[in-house]
């Protein structure tokens, strides 16, 4: 997963729409594992702010909000169909991903009042009841991205355009008003942008507004930024 290799992808796709067509994103479903473990934790952070802020209709899969991580299932208690026809045939079980959903820290992560089928993992530090007042959490992030998106017409509905970038660095802006920058790298990075986009927003999550053309990036961090 390279800054790279994701711009690509993103203006392929985009190329190869007919006129007033839509892209519709997928980071991840039932027969994948989940993208905080395929990633990790902080990759999915900046996996969740290209979703939420590419142009198109973004798909998500539950728990991802939360950054749920694929369930240790013991051999014994996997039911995916695929792997139960044909046991004689070992093939990688699609249960891990297919956990429950962790909405808090009662018994069974709040799913159910018995014991589900598939067990619960990690409820107890990571559910969406402790993420609600968590200002830093995985839910607090998707919550805020998709706030924007609705208030501002360029987010949901403005032009795609790629900015000069080299990797690890992917910079793209949304119509008019708004550019988002992401940082690949597992190590800090500095970002000059082009003279015709000064931003005066260099985050909207917790940092002052300022005006400037640098920006100042976290390992895998996504700043989103107004022109």
């Amino acid at each position: 997963w390279t800054a790279g290799n994701v711009r690509d992808i993103v203006e392929a796709y985009e190329a190869a729409l007919p006129p007033g067509g839509c892209p519709n994103w997928v980071l991840g479903n039932h027969d994948r594992p989940r993208i905080a473990t395929a990633l990790g934790p902080s990759m999915a952070r900046l996996a969740t702010m290209l979703l939420l802020t590419l142009r198109g209709v973004p798909t998500w899969y539950y728990g991802d909000e939360i950054g749920m991580l694929d369930g240790d299932v013991p051999p014994e208690r996997r039911l995916d169909p695929a792997t139960l026809r044909q046991p004689d045939q070992p093939q990688e079980s699609r249960d891990p991903e297919r956990t429950p959903m962790q909405w808090d820290n009662t018994p069974f992560g709040g799913f159910s009042p018995v014991e589900p089928w598939l067990p619960v993992q990690d409820f107890a530090s990571r559910n969406a009841a402790a993420q609600e007042d968590d200002p830093r959490s995985q839910w607090r992030l998707v919550q805020r991205l998709l706030q924007v998106r609705q208030e501002e017409p360029d987010l949901l509905l403005g032009a795609y355009r790629s900015l000069p970038s080299d990797d690890p660095i992917y910079s793209y802006t949304r119509g008019g008003r708004w550019g988002v920058t992401l940082n690949f790298a597992d190590e800090p990075r500095t970002v000059d942008l082009p003279q015709e986009v000064v931003p005066h927003l260099s985050s909207f999550l917790d940092q002052t507004p300022t005006r400037t053309r640098v920006l100042s990036l976290r390992p895998h961090e996504g700043v989103l930024w107004k022109i």
